[in-house]
């Protein structure tokens, strides 16, 4: 009952005080604060009253992290430290420097004044006297006998912040929270504000919605732009008196969604200042939209279409300009041709982008070409166009960040499109690289994609790299990435035990180098799990050792382990896996042998590595031919192999492939039959936890027999074997995938059996 009628005597006394309609009056908001302040004030609210019709001055006094005690100081002592960030009837921002309270307080006839304690300190009461009373008096000495008083309750921190205060609470958000509003409403009581502004409530309504704890920025300070516009559309239906929901103006990069979430918090913060409101029923919706995108040499000196069919389509330029802004879930398809973005394309919400398509023959309702297709799509990060990745190239096509995003477990799809032309030189492996690079991203998925002609001059991953993201790849090729050390390919990182999942099924690794160390294809450090499936990583180089795979278990808080089904790991040189300071080893169904094969750490088909003697475990689950095994721990004990494992330095490259060689991205095996059935396949899924996996076919999708372990059985009758046999003989110019390239394809080739440089 307290509760309800606080409520309904704040609710009264807003009407009363706020701004009662639109008129000519100009509306003049000051808030003395900080970088809190700043987020809630400085953009968004003056858009948000010329949308109802007001016309509004807004100035902020700013210092970062300003206390209560600070503003009392320089009040007394008459301090011109102040930025004075003022917001213009036009809506343009100015800002002067070396200002003193007194000046501001008299620049304009305010009609409202805001003050605020500094986040850290805003939930104790004790650390507002006894500098609130003195600015209080000080404030309206300077201002109209009619202006009103506010105070600013702030907003508690992410719950993972690292921010100095954050102990004041126990490192608790709903602690913090809890002690802003009860320190905000006793200063209202206390020393008669006019109004109160629930930025606080309003940030934690938000966080009960399909946003969740993704509000801040950095752990404290407000999300651009959704934070920082629920903060604004507060301050707009205090001031104004006016519900903010359906208000028409949102900032760019806002989805429906994301307005909805933003306005009904803020509402229902006004409604209810000083408890949270649960709007959990908020969520996003998917777009059903679909917008087609030519390459701009498709548009010479003009702009595209509104993207509704392919005769209207977006230029690629355009598309890649506004690109966040689009809802979520939206798809986008590409017509087969090349693509140089001028800078890295960020993705920072759920999409669907799919390449291949031929205009001429493809209609608007196709859902995704036949693969290979006949029109590649081509992302290139070539901006020099010389042919070859190096200085002065993209380091990155698309990256898709979703840190601290409200999105980060919402899908995104990719399929159809050739990834090429990116260069990045680094020694450290720092910087947001790699052809298609993740972060945070809980839910990609990557089909019927091809990764070449990627090189990096330092750390690796320069085809994928992924920080603590989840990620399927399906039916991609990677063939021709080089780098210095640590992933000629991909390079996988994690900062926390339940992040950095990535699948690799019925994919293929070939003809990739390393110049060092650290994994010629694949570098894992300290990530969650790595699942390689019905795949093929074969005839890459790693330079100075440490073969094809290198696992890294260092952390033990992480799984960090490779679960590896029914593929081939074969003809590298060097170690096939190495598997490094404690990481884990599941495998079933596999083929893992080397060229050179023996005992010794350098050359053996799996070596257990590292500084560390942490114990590993090795699980099999049976149907393996797997070659040496070499161990540099003592104290780590050998594998005991499963009955049905075929295991031994004699199986080499050679002895289980004959002469068959790489076809296709695969090898056949030769002699080989011991092989688990599907029923067993199953039982392997179910004991390891493989879903979305289809495990009773092979790599080129045939159903699997009772034959043979690895990537293929030995049927390889399929579609994609006559493509093989037709580009042996045709004129026609092929990629590395078996698809015809077009007339502006840049890169490696294939024509008439032999490789051929396309510049």
């Amino acid at each position: 009952m307290k509760r309800l009628l606080t409520s309904l005597l704040t609710v009264m006394l807003l009407s009363a005080l706020s701004v009662s309609a639109a008129s000519d009056k100009v509306v003049k908001i000051l808030a003395i604060g900080n970088s809190f302040s700043q987020d809630a004030v400085e953009q968004y609210l003056h858009e948000l009253a010329a949308e109802e019709g007001y016309t509004a001055i807004i100035g902020n006094m700013y210092i970062g992290g300003c206390k209560l005690e600070r503003h009392y100081n320089n009040a007394k002592d008459n301090k011109a430290e102040y930025y004075y960030r003022k917001v213009g009837t036009d809506g343009k921002k100015v800002e002067t420097q070396n200002y003193t309270l007194d000046k501001a307080l008299q620049d304009e006839q305010w009609d409202y004044v805001s003050l605020q304690q500094a986040s850290g300190v805003s939930g104790l009461y004790n650390t507002y006297t006894p500098y609130l009373p003195y600015l209080i008096e000080y404030v309206k000495a300077r201002v109209p006998a009619t202006a009103k008083l506010v105070w600013h309750q702030t907003w508690s921190y992410a719950q993972d912040s690292n921010h100095e205060a954050f102990p004041n609470y126990g490192k608790d958000q709903m602690q913090m929270y809890e002690a802003i509003v009860k320190a905000a409403r006793q200063a209202v009581k206390d020393y008669g504000f006019d109004l109160l502004i629930p930025s606080g409530t309003a940030v934690q309504n938000a966080r009960t919605t399909f946003i969740g704890d993704n509000m801040n920025r950095d752990g404290y300070h407000l999300n651009v732009p959704y934070g920082r516009y629920t903060a604004a559309c507060t301050w707009f239906e205090t001031i104004f008196g006016k519900s903010v929901v359906g208000n028409a103006y949102a900032p760019a990069g806002m989805t429906k969604d994301l307005i909805k979430a933003a306005q009904e918090s803020a509402h229902a913060a006004v409604q209810k200042p000083d408890e949270v409101t649960d709007l959990s029923y908020i969520q996003e919706m998917m777009s059903d939209e679909v917008f087609f995108v030519r390459p701009d040499s498709d548009f010479p000196g003009a702009v595209g279409g509104d993207g509704s069919s392919w005769e209207n389509a977006l230029k690629f330029g355009d598309w890649a300009a506004k690109i966040s802004t689009y809802d979520k879930g939206t798809t986008f398809r590409f017509a087969g041709g090349l693509y140089v973005p001028a800078e890295p394309i960020t993705i920072s919400n759920a999409i669907n982008i799919t390449g291949g398509f031929d205009p001429a023959t493809d209609g608007t309702e196709t859902a995704a070409p036949a693969y290979p297709g006949k029109t590649p799509t081509i992302f290139s990060g070539d901006v020099n166009g010389d042919g070859v990745a190096n200085t002065g190239d993209l380091a990155a096509i698309i990256k898709a960040d979703m840190t601290k995003s409200a999105k980060n477990t919402l899908p995104i799809l990719i399929q159809g499109i050739d990834f090429t032309g990116v260069y990045y030189n680094s020694s450290n492996g720092s910087g947001e690289y790699g052809a298609l690079y993740m972060k945070d991203s809980q839910n990609m998925t990557v089909k019927n994609c091809n990764f070449y002609g990627n090189v990096a001059g330092g750390y690796g991953g320069i085809a994928v790299r992924s920080e603590y993201s989840k990620a399927h790849f399906i039916d991609c090729t990677f063939y021709q990435n080089t780098a210095k050390s640590r992933g000629g390919v991909a390079r996988i990182s994690s900062k926390a035990p339940s992040m950095s999942d990535i699948t690799f099924e019925r994919c293929s690794f070939t003809n990739n180098s390393i110049a060092e160390t650290t994994g010629s294809v694949i570098c894992v450090q300290h990530a969650k799990a790595l699942y390689i499936i019905n795949s093929t990583i074969a005839g890459n180089t790693a330079g100075g050792g440490s073969g094809a795979v290198y696992v890294n278990g260092k952390n033990k808080d992480y799984v960090n382990a490779l679960y590896l089904i029914s593929s081939t790991i074969a003809g590298n040189n060097k170690n096939q896996l190495q598997m490094a300071q404690g990481a884990n080893l599941f495998i079933a169904n596999s083929i893992v042998t080397s060229n050179e094969d023996n005992a010794t750490t350098a050359d053996a088909a799996i070596a257990v590595t590292g500084t560390t003697n942490t114990p590993v475990l090795f699980t099999s689950l049976g149907h393996n031919v797997l070659g040496g095994y070499a161990n540099q721990l003592s104290t780590v004990e050998a594998p005991v192999w499963h009955a049905t494992d075929i295991t031994g330095e004699a199986n080499t490259t050679s002895s289980v492939f004959g002469s068959n060689s790489i076809e296709n991205g695969a090898i056949v095996p030769a002699n080989i039959s011991n092989g688990a059935t599907e029923a067993t396949l199953a039982e392997i899924a179910e004991a390891w936890s493989i879903t979305g996996c289809d495990l009773s076919v092979d790599q080129h999708g045939n159903k699997r027999g009772n034959d043979v372990p690895g990537a293929v059985k030995k049927d390889t009758d399929n579609a994609i074997s006559q493509i093989v046999a037709d580009y042996k003989t045709d004129e026609t110019a092929y990629n590395l995938a078996g698809q015809r390239i077009g007339k502006d394809f840049k890169g490696i080739v294939i024509k008439k059996g032999k490789k051929v440089i396309y510049k």
